[in-house]
């Protein structure tokens, strides 16, 4: 197991970790990695299969706060489980929204992969979805809401959303940032941080 590291040094770690990747360098197994994230339940879990039917899997909507807190601070996951996994430390998969939508967007590709027996996970990229609107600029976002109809209103809101990426694309362009590679990429760490651990408070979220 990676030794424990301060805050700090283990995010700056897990950066030069994410540019050696970009360069194919195997650094990653070497560094610390830091503390697993904090997470809080934002609703009860669902059983439910709203886009294919049959067999429902579980929904959970969890807010991930990032150690140390990152710039852009909390985010929230959309995730998809087998309905009876009773704890077991199954395979994961995270599943990356397209520009102008979000993670809601990917729910019926995760209700798909959970039925396959993997936790998948979807999140909103910087400036999308819950982080370009309160409630994405929808009339719902809980998990009651998943389904065909969902999808249809991401649709129509996307001209609300898209404005407030376009703004930071081009705040970003005129700075010279490497923000849209290295927050996305941040972000992800911070999920898979976070799917490591879930042998022990993940589990003990499932049901609230």
């Amino acid at each position: 197991t990676p030794a424990m590291a301060s805050p700090d040094v283990a995010l700056e770690a897990r950066r030069r970790s994410l540019l050696a990747a970009l360069r194919r360098c195997p650094e990653e197994a070497a560094l610390p990695h830091p503390p697993p994230p904090d997470v809080e339940s934002l609703e009860p879990s669902r059983l439910a299969a709203p886009y294919a039917g049959g067999e429902p899997v579980r929904w959970q909507r969890l807010k991930l706060t990032p150690k140390p807190h990152a710039e852009a601070g909390s985010f929230n996951l959309l995730i998809a489980s087998p309905a009876e996994a009773s704890g077991a430390r199954l395979p994961a998969v995270v599943l990356m929204h397209s520009t102008g939508k979000c993670k809601e967007y990917v729910a019926e590709h995760l209700e798909r992969l959970a039925k396959r027996g993997f936790h998948s996970v979807a999140f909103d990229a910087r400036w999308h979805g819950e982080r370009a609107l309160p409630r994405a600029g929808l009339a719902d976002l809980s998990l009651q809401s998943l389904g065909p109809k969902l999808v249809d209103e991401i649709l129509e809101t996307e001209p609300q959303r898209l404005p407030v990426y376009h703004a930071e694309l081009v705040n970003g362009w005129r700075h010279g940032t490497q923000r849209f590679v290295m927050d996305i990429a941040c972000d992800a760490l911070s999920v898979v941080d976070f799917l490591a651990a879930r042998g022990t408070r993940f589990w003990k979220l499932r049901d609230r």
